[in-house]
Parts: structure tokens; C-alpha cells; sequence
């Protein structure tokens, strides 16, 4: 049953669930109807029956076929006819129904409303609430905000020559007219990001409400974190913070700036630093800190050593390509080094731990560990995964190459899924022939609610990519001895194999390419070819 969360923790019920005499209900999470006295604008009366016609209001459907609420209580309804519409959370209609293939609330109390006429051309309104339309846009306008930021509104248009970016108020007026800036961004804190030439090049700069630009023009710049700064950069390498009105806070002498956290983490004449707000210097790491994450609010700080300081963990060669990758360590909140820089990845987890891998081999199979604040290791780096669950660390090994039943169990929890290439590790592994039932619930969970089923089956995929119908794995066990006599795999609904489909020997999957073994398409063959167990005829391709 669909229901929608109000913030005062009450939930509106859509009628057709319950009573289609009715048309919504306000319950709280027990299911219990809001009393009268809350619900006195609502469109029944608090036994359930319908208020006489002229105190409901008029346009409000009697049956809401879809709807769901907004973070402003807003709710969108729509008939059974397709026409859209918005109410408020008493049932009291704010855009009439009307036939259209967008509705977006924008904030401040107004809507876009997207329909085609009859030429076939798009429509684009601007509504008040009560359905007023304020302004119906040109064609050559295309909207890009889907909010009110600053009550200005964001639009591309589309002119002859060249493209440019607008912004209207929320009376529907061109507050920054068309034609001055190639593209821009949304505003914040009165101050918005566009991009302009500028000595025949492209640059960024700030303009304000009223499109004056006040910063500018750089090489690139960032949205105004808050009232006070924004990060700009004055070429490719060189990086600081200005105010609103363009003063550099801290001068652009940095090839790495970025927040972290409550602090700015910085590398300037190849070190990083840290800095307070106002620029000024808190402390600077050694030569030997290459990369940093200083984020984490408990105080245990991720550190890289190798290659040059930068804010990428990888260390790349003159064409930015990916030659190795640095150590990572950790420290304290005082840059004291209290694990040594020798791990693969680090991760973060809280209250003080941190996930640690080493990289095993070549293709960087990962065995996790976990480390406390003061760099002990708690639990040794020779898992495939770990988890903290309160006070707790859950770990798992997966079977290196093999199958892996944990894995196989774990996948079928997904909606979108894809165990093909476990079917055939499974096969390798096991033989399927003769296998018991209670064997076969062991390893791949148990399928069906009856011990006595001929057939069990098992998805191998969900079947929801393009050009791949679903796949699932079905055996066949005998009555007396509960044994398995045969399997076959089934795509969409037909059966892949001989007599009928099913497979009675146990088979592999072979490929000639080593590096395609578990791809999709291969055959089958015997998997004891040369053995007594294997049978004279061949085993047909299930492809």
C-alpha cells in the first residue's frame, strides 16, 4: 500500500486502498484516523463520510490515482483522464487539472506547467498558485532550474547566432537579460557562476542579482560556499578564495585548495598545509605527505606518500596517465604519523577506525583490516570485506577463483542482478548429478517452500538490460531419492540443451579464449570426458 509521510508524522492514505466513497485519509503510523479537530479542512468528515459538496472543494478529484508529497507538503494528483494537477495537503487545489506531460513545483509558490498544442509545438507557463498563468515563454527558451534560487530562475535561449543564458523572477520578468553569457549557474548567496570571453577566451566570473558582474573574470571558480567566500583559480595551477566582491581572502598561491571539513587542506611549493577560514596557517605536513584527507571529524586523518603532492591518489606521468598508485597511511589531528604509509586503500568508518586493504597481487585483489585511532591494527588485513555494525566488526572471506555460495546469496538480495558466471564456477566446483537437495539449499539457499518439488530453479539474472531476457537454472531431482538426475538453463521461456533441455551428466562450460571463460556464450561439454562417468554422445551447445 502506497502511503506519503508528513512531517507532523501524520500520513495521507490514497482512497482506492481504502474506501473509493472517500477521497483521502489522514491515519498516523498505527493506522488510525487523524482526529476531527486536526482534519477539519480535510475532504471528510472524521467517521469517514463525505462533506456536503458546496464545503469540499470544488475541483479536488474523486479518485487521486497517483500522488506523492512534496517537500513543501505539496501534492501532485492526477485522474484517470491523465490531467495533472497540484493540491495542498487539505485537499485544496492550487493548479487545476489540465492535460500536460510536466507539472514541477519551482518554490515560491509557483509552478512550471509543459504541454503541446495543437501545432505540436511545446507550451511552457509559468503558474501562480489558483492556476494563474503569469507568463507563457518564448519557443526559443528552454528552463534549466527546477527550483527558485535567490528568486531568480535559470534558462537557456536559444537565439540565432549563439546560445546564452537568462534568469527570470518569479513575476515571470527577465531579471538578466539573454545574450551576455554563454552558460551560468544557479545562484547562491546572492552571487551566481557564468561564463564569458574574455580576451578570446572563456573565463568565469560572478555577477549578482541584478547581473552586474562583481568578481571576475578567472580561470575557472567555484559557487559561493556561504555569505563570505568561493574558491576561484587564476590559471591551471594557482587556486585561493574570494570574497563577495572579488578581494582575494587568500591569495592564489596554491596548485591544490579545497575544504575539508570545518578547515582548508592546501598545497603550496609542494607541500600540503592546512589553514584555518581566514587563510591563516595551522600546520604544514612534511615533503613526504604527497596526497591528504583531512575530513574526518574523530580525528584520524588518511595520508599518501609517493609521487608529487596532489589531490589524486594515483601518481600519473607527463600524459595523466596512471603509472602506480600511492601508499596510504594514517595520522592524528596533529600530523603525527601513527600507520605507516604501506596500504592499498583506506577508508574512513567512524568513532575512530579505519578500513584498511593491502593489495595482494597484481589485479589488486583487496584483504581488509581494521585500524583504531592510535594505528593498532584490531583486526588483521586478510578479509575480503568487513563491515561495522555498532560495537561490531563483521567480516567474510570469498572463495578466491572458485564459487562463492555467500556471493550467490548475497546477489539474489539485488533487483538487478547477474549470476551467470557463478552458475559456471558452481559447475566446476561441484557435480551436479546425484547431488542432494538439502546440498543444493546449502549452497544456493533454499528455493522452493516445498521439500517435494520435481523442479527447483534458481534466477541466474533479472533480464533488465537491453537485449538479455532472464535466465535461471532449473533441476530436476527423483522422488524416492531426492537426488538430482538433471539441470538445464531456460532464457526467457525456452529450455537450452538436449532431450527436452535437460542435461543428465555433469557438464562444464569451455571456451577457447582463457580470458572469456565465464563470458556468456560458450558450450557445454562433459566434464569427464575421459573418465567411466562420461557418456559417448556429445553433450549438444546450449547456444
Amino acid at each position: 500500500m502506497d502511503v506519503f509521510q508528513k512531517a507532523d508524522g501524520w500520513f495521507l492514505v490514497e482512497p482506492h486502498y481504502l474506501d473509493k466513497n472517500h477521497d483521502a485519509f489522514l491515519v498516523n503510523a498505527k493506522g488510525q484516523k487523524k482526529p476531527a479537530s486536526d482534519e477539519s479542512k480535510s475532504g471528510s468528515e472524521s467517521n469517514g463520510t463525505k462533506k456536503p459538496s458546496q464545503e469540499r472543494p470544488p475541483n479536488l478529484p474523486t479518485s487521486i490515482t497517483r500522488c506523492f508529497f512534496r517537500g513543501d507538503e505539496m501534492i501532485e494528483i492526477e485522474n484517470s483522464a491523465g490531467e495533472r494537477g497540484f493540491c495542498d495537503k487539505d485537499g485544496n487545489i492550487l493548479v487545476p487539472l489540465s492535460n500536460c506531460f510536466n507539472l514541477q513545483y519551482l518554490g515560491s509558490d509557483r509552478f512550471i506547467r509543459e504541454s503541446y498544442q495543437d501545432d505540436g509545438l511545446k507550451r511552457t507557463e509559468l503558474i501562480a498558485s489558483g492556476g494563474k498563468v503569469l507568463v507563457t515563454f518564448s519557443q526559443t527558451i528552454h528552463l534549466e532550474s527546477h527550483r527558485y534560487c535567490d528568486g531568480l530562475l535559470r534558462a537557456r535561449t536559444y537565439g540565432p547566432d549563439a546560445v546564452s543564458i537568462c534568469y527570470f523572477d518569479e513575476s515571470g520578468t527577465l531579471a538578466v537579460e539573454p545574450g551576455r553569457f554563454a552558460s551560468g549557474r544557479d545562484f547562491h548567496n546572492g552571487r551566481a557562476v557564468v561564463e564569458m570571453l574574455h580576451g578570446g577566451s572563456k573565463k568565469a566570473a560572478f555577477i549578482d542579482t541584478s547581473g552586474e558582474i562583481v568578481a571576475g573574470p578567472f580561470f575557472s571558480a567555484g559557487d559561493f560556499l556561504n555569505k563570505t567566500f568561493a574558491f576561484v583559480s587564476v590559471d591551471e595551477t594557482h587556486s585561493g578564495i574570494i570574497d563577495r566582491f572579488g578581494k582575494f581572502v587568500i591569495e592564489p598561491l596554491y596548485t591544490v585548495l579545497e575544504l575539508q571539513g570545518d578547515k582548508l587542506a592546501g598545497v603550496k611549493d609542494g607541500r600540503w598545509m592546512l589553514l584555518s577560514r581566514a587563510g591563516e596557517l595551522m600546520l604544514k605536513l612534511p615533503p613526504r605527505v604527497t596526497f591528504l584527507d583531512a575530513r574526518s571529524k574523530d580525528g584520524l586523518w588518511i595520508f599518501g606518500e609517493g609521487g608529487s603532492a596532489s589531490d589524486d591518489i594515483d601518481i600519473l606521468d607527463e600524459d595523466n596517465n596512471e603509472v602506480a598508485r600511492k601508499k596510504l597511511g594514517l595520522m592524528n589531528s596533529l600530523g603525527r604519523i601513527v600507520l605507516n604509509a604501506q596500504f592499498y586503500e583506506i577508508e574512513n568508518i567512524g568513532e575512530g577506525f579505519a578500513r584498511l586493504a593491502e593489495a595482494k597481487n597484481q589485479k589488486h585483489e583487496l584483504r581488509w583490516g581494521v585500524s583504531n585511532k592510535l594505528g593498532k591494527i584490531v583486526v588483521p588485513c586478510s578479509f575480503s570485506e568487513i563491515q561495522k555494525d555498532g560495537d561490531t566488526f563483521i567480516v567474510r572471506n570469498k572463495r578466491p577463483g572458485g564459487f562463492d555460495p555467500d556471493e550467490w546469496k548475497r546477489l539474489d538480495q539485488q533487483q538487478s542482478m547477474n549470476r551467470v558466471d557463478l552458475w559456471r564456477k558452481f559447475l566446476d566446483d561441484y557435480d551436479v548429478i546425484g547431488m542432494d537437495r538439502s546440498e543444493i539449499y546449502r549452497l544456493l539457499s533454499r528455493s522452493s517452500t516445498n521439500d517435494k518439488d520435481e523442479i527447483i530453479y534458481f534466477r541466474l539474472n533479472s533480464g533488465d538490460w537491453c537485449g538479455n531476457a532472464s535466465r535461471s537454472i532449473e533441476f530436476r531431482l527423483d522422488r524416492l531419492t531426492d537426488k538430482v538426475t538433471g539441470w538445464r538453463e531456460r532464457k526467457g521461456g525456452s529450455s537450452m540443451g538436449p532431450d527436452n533441455g535437460w542435461f543428465t551428466e555433469n557438464a562444464v562450460y569451455k571456451c577457447l579464449d582463457p580470458e572469456r571463460r565465464y563470458f556468456n556464450t560458450f558450450n557445454i561439454v562433459p566434464k569427464y570426458r575421459n573418465s567411466a562417468r562420461s557418456t559417448s554422445k556429445p553433450v549438444r551447445s546450449c547456444f
